[in-house]
């Protein structure tokens, strides 16, 4: 609809934002409902991905048993509403809820209004896709070379590894590396095996998973690692004891 009738779905689009709400519902079960309704999507995408972000690390420490929709619901979002942020300060980074978003130079510079690209979400107007961009300007750049409109290498300006390559890894490895840690992929760190510092490049024979905790060990002690051909992990302890990590898909 946006691609085949972008002055319609504009005209729509913003009839939609004049009747933004939000509303409380009741359950014949007694339980009840919060909703937001027709907010901006790239908001309501950075919103999805801050509370997924955060119930994910509360998952891997400590679930009590609870599903992620459930620790998602009362856990995170009814907490955040209501102003109680506090125990979860120490899993937030900064810039809260990241969109990543896809759109054409053309867009950017104004010379067309081809949709962006929301990931999570779908097609957003030319305009939306701009601001996202303009908004996040300090963030991660992403390049991609093309050869008559098919992408034929792709990199990035800085050492945050992209999105493709993330996940790439996390089709690879279902925990951290390091001896006996089972933190999941999704919740670790991308660690340069040689460090960005020294030369180490952002691609995937360089990088690996690595919780946070063991990241810091990995940088800070003398626990050293190095990557197999077969893709296993070998680490040496500051005893010299040697331990062989499996590299495997996640179940």
């Amino acid at each position: 609809m946006l691609e085949t009738d972008p002055d319609g779905s504009k005209s729509s689009f913003e009839a939609g934002l004049e009747e933004r709400s939000v509303a409380v519902s009741s359950n014949p079960d007694h339980t009840a409902n919060f909703g937001v309704y027709s907010g901006r999507p790239e908001d309501v995408t950075a919103a999805r991905r801050h509370v997924e972000k955060l119930a994910r690390h509360i998952k891997a420490v400590d679930d009590g048993g609870r599903s992620l929709d459930q620790i998602r619901a009362p856990d995170v979002a009814l907490d955040l509403l209501q102003g109680k942020c506090g125990h979860y300060r120490h899993l937030t980074t900064t810039g809260g809820g990241r969109v990543n978003i896809t759109v054409s130079a053309e867009t950017l510079a104004g010379l067309s209004d081809a949709p962006g690209v929301l990931e999570g979400y779908g097609p957003v107007f030319a305009e939306i896709a701009r601001k996202t961009v303009y908004e996040n300007i300090d963030g991660e750049w992403v390049f991609t070379v093309t050869d008559n409109g098919r992408p034929v290498a792709t990199g990035t300006l800085n050492r945050r590894p992209t999105l493709s390559q993330r996940r790439q890894i996390q089709a690879a490895y279902a925990t951290c590396v390091i001896v006996g840690c089972r933190q999941p992929v999704y919740d670790c760190d991308l660690d340069h095996r040689r460090p960005h510092s020294r030369g180490g490049a952002t691609h995937n024979d360089n990088l690996g998973p690595l919780c946070r905790h063991h990241h810091m060990v990995k940088h800070h002690t003398r626990w050293q690692m190095k990557r197999l051909p077969n893709g296993h992990h070998q680490w040496t302890s500051p005893l010299s004891h040697i331990y062989i990590t499996e590299r495997g898909p996640p179940d």
